[in-house]
């Protein structure tokens, strides 16, 4: 299933203080559909170096990776793993033998047959309705100084029952509730269709009509064809998620999507946000969570006039803020 915080909770490890000390070099590949040993070689020596190998062979790959991890204890998150292939995973195994004692390999996948290939397994499963809950609440009344509509409550339980213990559901309706203060607003959610199918995976791509969208990381491709293909189709979008599915570049065209209030880009691998993304002026919620790679934020970002909330933990390599921040007097 979708939506548990798979790849959340691989990043959590990943990027944990004890993890860091611990392991000599630590890796990170989205896999896919992509299971092809030459493509993963590539990709694992990338994360390790930052240095691009395109053009060389697979006997070549393997002497790259023999020198990166040769006697190093190291971590490698292999995340989003379809593939079944038995003889690739043992042929990926061999290459990987050469690292210290202690080095760990990770695998994320929603396939139990996946999981039984790799090894030892770790299944999570949906929240229960108190936990449920406990998350809704801090994400849809996360203000302390908030008078909480009594005739909220029910429809919120109910809303509850429908998101079935997903925590990305959960975050996300939450989320659009946050400054909704009246049941009529809240009714319309829990009675939305589109929102149920968005739960139980359903392509929803079918209008301009469209709210909000939230994409998992198990899709095929991690570039600007997913952020245009939802653009072209969906210019209405007030909520967007696209967690861990930008790869190096934040798309232009989000920007086009004016009525946007909610963003989400975290677990993802850009540096840079483009300062165009200033020009969504509606925008009230932006999270940037464990996006690693991250070094800066906009110059200009005080044009975010109604920006509220900016979440940036685990952006190791951001800096410093920009000088406009201040002057945000809604964040």
């Amino acid at each position: 299933m979708g939506g548990l915080g798979k790849t959340t909770l691989a990043r959590l490890v990943h990027n944990h203080e004890r993890v860091v000390k611990y392991f000599d070099l630590r890796m990170w590949v989205c896999v896919s559909t992509d299971f092809e040993v030459k493509i993963l070689v590539r990709n694992i020596i990338r994360s390790a170096t930052g240095i691009h190998v395109q053009n060389l062979e697979l006997d070549q790959l393997k002497i790259q990776l023999h020198k990166e991890l040769n006697q190093k204890r190291y971590l490698l998150v292999l995340d989003n793993v379809w593939d079944q292939n038995p003889e690739k995973w043992d042929e990926l195994r061999t290459l990987l033998s050469i690292g210290a004692n202690g080095s760990k390999i990770v695998v994320t996948t929603r396939s139990r047959t996946v999981a039984s290939i790799a090894g030892i397994q770790y299944y999570l499963s949906s929240l229960t309705q108190s936990e449920s809950w406990a998350l809704f609440e801090k994400t849809a009344f996360r203000h302390e100084d908030t008078v909480i509509n009594p005739n909220l409550l029910p429809i919120g339980r109910e809303i509850m029952r429908i998101c079935e213990g997903i925590p990305l559901f959960i975050e996300i309706i939450g989320a659009m509730l946050c400054y909704k203060t009246e049941a009529t607003e809240w009714s319309s959610i829990a009675n939305n269709e589109r929102l149920i199918s968005l739960r139980d995976g359903v392509n929803v791509l079918t209008g301009k009509s469209l709210r909000t969208l939230f994409l998992l990381s198990d899709h095929d491709s991690k570039d600007d064809a997913i952020a245009n293909t939802i653009i072209s189709s969906c210019r209405g979008l007030r909520v967007l998620h696209l967690n861990a599915l930008i790869d190096k570049k934040v798309s232009q065209s989000i920007v086009k999507l004016i009525q946007l209030r909610y963003l989400d880009l975290s677990n993802s691998d850009f540096e840079v946000l483009p300062g165009a993304i200033t020009m969504l002026q509606n925008l009230q919620t932006l999270r940037l969570l464990r996006c690693g790679k991250l070094k800066e934020l906009p110059g200009d970002i005080e044009k975010l006039l109604n920006l509220r909330h900016l979440e940036i933990q685990g952006c190791e390599r951001l800096t410093h803020m920009p000088s406009g921040l201040g002057q945000l007097s809604m964040l």
